[in-house]
């Protein structure tokens, strides 16, 4: 622990490899699944379950160099590991100096995914539910309740994804599948019409609805295992690409391609066309939006939790400052989230977002991995050296 600056923040605590995995699956797995369909059929049409996959592989490589990046940067988080890989024993402070190239676009990237984030699920609850509730109202107590979570220690954060990760786990695929019984494959064809431009868009478009994986740079410094980190990550990728599938496939075939790209939510309209009177559940799609609030809540969570612990190690303050920083960033997320003036704004926002997240969480690992190998900075090798060495 007295090596590990991170786990003083978080009490001593660290994260085990189910609360990596939950934390990983639900900081990917918020609003984006409402809105792939819509973004995958609009570029590929009936081809999206094939751009999807393509994407799929695109996230699986980036997430591998990530995890890559943390194992060679044990313990360290992307400022620590930013101040290494930039700085030198002369010059230290370099590494804070330069760090900030790249400590500073994830920061905004966390802050405008958790503001689209919490302003498209409002969107979506407005529209299908609380009809004449204001925007604002329902705005306000997401950003309320997912700060007071936030704001508690990394491990804190970690043990809420734990404990609601199998909720989402079995109601999300099960409320997709009830649609899909009213659904043809005739909808789904006819197959590979797609251009080469617009099956890259349709890729690209799909590896940017994966954005939660961007987390890891900062949560995988309270790992308890990071060298095990690959096969969680890997898993985690598999499980959200088997969800997303599920979700364009049953859209595709209830709706086609024509229709898909007409809907707002096209997840939500397939889920409304399921036939399904239990008890009081006569409308599904209010018993999976109250489910879904979980999801959406965890993902802006853990953004805000990444967030907190970037800025506080940035700044070198405290762990004490935490909550104060949580609620003196509050505000300015509901202003980002009001800042659009309709849905069609939101969406061009969301848009806009993802594909800045995808390529900073593209560009930056690589640019620090291939430092780490030219500057032969290796923290995995050295702890093993010194462990044989105390043997």
């Amino acid at each position: 622990m007295k090596g590990n600056p991170n786990l003083r923040e978080g009490g001593g605590a660290s994260i085990t490899g189910y609360q990596a995995f939950a934390l990983l699956f639900n900081s990917i797995l918020g609003i984006t699944i409402f809105l792939l369909p819509y973004e995958m059929v609009q570029y590929a049409k009936e081809d999206g379950v094939t751009a999807l996959i393509l994407s799929a592989l695109v996230v699986m490589m980036i997430v591998m160099i990530i995890t890559l990046l943390c194992v060679r940067y044990p313990r360290k988080n992307l400022v620590q590991l930013t101040r290494e890989a930039l700085g030198t024993k002369s010059m230290p402070w370099l590494g804070s100096v330069l760090g900030m190239v790249v400590v500073l676009p994830f920061a905004l990237y966390w802050l405008f995914a958790t503001a689209i984030s919490a302003r498209l699920f409002t969107e979506l609850v407005v529209s299908a539910v609380y009809i004449r509730t204001p925007v604002p109202f329902i705005l306000g107590i997401l950003i309320i309740v997912a700060t007071m979570v936030a704001s508690n220690p990394p491990h804190v954060v970690a043990r809420f994804n734990e404990l609601i990760l199998w909720l989402l786990f079995v109601t999300v695929p099960l409320s997709i599948a009830t649609g899909f019984s009213s659904g043809s494959l005739n909808n789904m064809l006819p197959l590979l019409q797609t251009t080469g431009w617009d099956l890259f868009m349709g890729v690209i478009a799909g590896a940017s609805m994966y954005g939660g994986y961007s987390v890891v740079l900062m949560f995988s410094s309270y790992y308890q295992e990071p060298r095990r980190a690959w096969r969680v990550h890997i898993a985690v990728i598999i499980v959200i690409t088997f969800f997303y599938l599920q979700g364009l496939l049953s859209t595709l075939a209830v709706f086609g391609a024509p229709e898909v790209v007409k809907l707002m939510w096209p997840v939500l309209e397939l889920i409304k066309s399921a036939e399904f009177k239990v008890l009081i559940f006569e409308r599904l799609e209010s018993l999976v939006i109250a489910i879904w609030v979980t999801a959406v809540f965890s993902t802006m969570i853990n953004y805000l939790s990444a967030l907190f612990s970037l800025v506080i190690q940035f700044l070198h303050l405290k762990a004490e400052y935490r909550k104060g920083l949580a609620w003196g960033i509050a505000p300015v997320l509901f202003g980002l989230a009001m800042r659009p003036q309709n849905i069609q704004d939101v969406f061009a926002a969301a848009r806009w977002i993802g594909v800045f997240g995808l390529g900073i969480t593209v560009v930056f690992p690589i640019l620090l991995l291939c430092l780490s190998f030219v500057r032969k900075q290796n923290g995995s090798k050295e702890r093993r050296r010194q462990h044989e060495a105390k043997a």
